[in-house]
C-alpha cells in the first residue's frame, strides 16, 4: 500500500521512495500546572507564581529529551490552554500536551520518566511540602489525644477518693474499716496524678519531639530533591544540606524546650 510520506526526510536526501521498517509507539500526556493567578501591575516579581513560566521550562525539558535519549524519538509540547489567557494577569494554570514518538516503546518510558524528572521546582516544593504538613497535623493530633488523657486522669483520682471517703463515712462505727476507706481515697488520687504526670504527659512530649524529628526529616528531603532537580555540583549539594542541617536546633533541644 503507497502512502505519500507526511515528513520531510525522503525530499531532504533526494529518493523517491522509501520502506516502512515498522509503527512508532505514541504516548499522549497531559500536563497541568497550577500557580497564583493575580494581577500583572502590583504583584512584584519576587512573589510571583507564574504557572506560564513553570510551563516554559517544562517545554524546554520535553525538546531536550531526544537529545539526552538520542535515536529516532521525537517530543512535541503542541498545545498550551492558559488561564486567565488574558494580558493583565499573571496565568494561575496552564493546561498542556506532550507528544512522545519512538519505534522503540522503552524510549518513550524513559521520556516519559524525563518529563517527570522535569517538573518545576516549585511544583516539587509545594506537593512535598503539602505532604509534610498533613503529617505534622497527624503527629500533633496524637500528642494531643494524650494530653487530654493527662488533664481526665486526675478528675478520675479524685472519684476515687470520693468514692473512698464514702465508704469511709459508712465505716464510722467500725474503726477497722475506716482505715480501707481512707486508704482507697490516698491510692486512687495517687494514682490519678501519677498517671497523668509519669506516663501520659511524658509519653505526649516524646510524640512531639520524634513527630518535630521526622519533620525535619521531611524538610531536608524536599531541600534535597529541590537541590538535585536544579543539577546542582555535588559538592555543593552537600555544602548546603549540611548547612541547612547546623541552621535548624535539634531535635532533643526542640524536645526538651
Amino acid at each position: 500500500e503507497l502512502h505519500i510520506e507526511q515528513g520531510p526526510i525522503l525530499e531532504e536526501e533526494g529518493v523517491p521512495v522509501g520502506v516502512v521498517e515498522g509503527i512508532v509507539a505514541i504516548s499522549w500526556s497531559r500536563l497541568t500546572l497550577h500557580g497564583v493567578q493575580d494581577h500583572a501591575g502590583p504583584t512584584p516579581m519576587r512573589m510571583r507564581r507564574d504557572a506560564l513560566v513553570a510551563a516554559a521550562e517544562v517545554v524546554t525539558g520535553v525538546r531536550e529529551i531526544p537529545r539526552r535519549i538520542q535515536g529516532n524519538i521525537v517530543a512535541t509540547a503542541g498545545r498550551l490552554d492558559v488561564m486567565p489567557n488574558i494580558a493583565n494577569a499573571i496565568p494561575g494554570q496552564v493546561a498542556m500536551s506532550i507528544d512522545l514518538r519512538d519505534p522503540d516503546e522503552h524510549n518513550i518510558t524513559r521520556a516519559l520518566g524525563m518529563v517527570v524528572d522535569g517538573i518545576a521546582v516549585d511544583e516539587i516544593r509545594q506537593a512535598l511540602t503539602t505532604f509534610s504538613h498533613a503529617r505534622e497535623d497527624g503527629d500533633e493530633e496524637c500528642a494531643l489525644v494524650l494530653e487530654t488523657a493527662a488533664g481526665y486522669a486526675p478528675t478520675l483520682g479524685i472519684l476515687g477518693a470520693v468514692l473512698g471517703l464514702i465508704r469511709v463515712m459508712e465505716n464510722l462505727a467500725t474503726p477497722a474499716g475506716v482505715g480501707a476507706g481512707i486508704a482507697v481515697a490516698f491510692v486512687a488520687t495517687v494514682y490519678g496524678v501519677g498517671a497523668a504526670n509519669l506516663v501520659l504527659l511524658p509519653l505526649a512530649s516524646r510524640l512531639r519531639a520524634m513527630g518535630r524529628t521526622a519533620s525535619l526529616t521531611r524538610e531536608l528531603i524536599i531541600e534535597g530533591a529541590v537541590v538535585l532537580r536544579r543539577a546542582a555540583h555535588p559538592r555543593l549539594v552537600e555544602a548546603y544540606l549540611g548547612g541547612f542541617l547546623r541552621s535548624r536546633p535539634s531535635a532533643r533541644a526542640r524536645g526538651a524546650a
